[in-house]
């Protein structure tokens, strides 16, 4: 009996748990949606990496097709999707 009930309070304790932590974005989910947005507007650069990912503000490093320019992009979410606030070039420092 006891191990009915055992295995009884560990199911209810885990269909009440929540799916992710609170404070944690699917960062992956997030650069996905954002290069979606990219291919269906201009579709000339992908991403290479993510810098800081929240809810609502993601940094994305891209570079263009021909890898010549790269840029860091910050992305806000607008509804469902995300829009491109802003984006700078990245220089490479000269080395010698």
């Amino acid at each position: 009996m006891r191990s009915i009930l055992f295995a009884l309070s560990i199911t209810v304790a885990a269909a009440c748990a929540p799916a992710t932590r609170p404070g944690t974005v699917n960062v992956a989910s997030v650069r996905s949606d954002i290069s979606d947005s990219i291919h269906d507007t201009t579709n000339d650069r992908t991403i290479m990496s993510m810098g800081k990912v929240t809810e609502q503000k993601a940094v994305v490093y891209t570079t263009s097709k021909d890898g010549m320019t790269k840029q860091e992009e910050v992305w806000v979410r607008d509804g469902d999707s995300w829009k491109q606030e802003s984006a700078s070039k990245i220089t490479a420092s000269a080395t010698r």
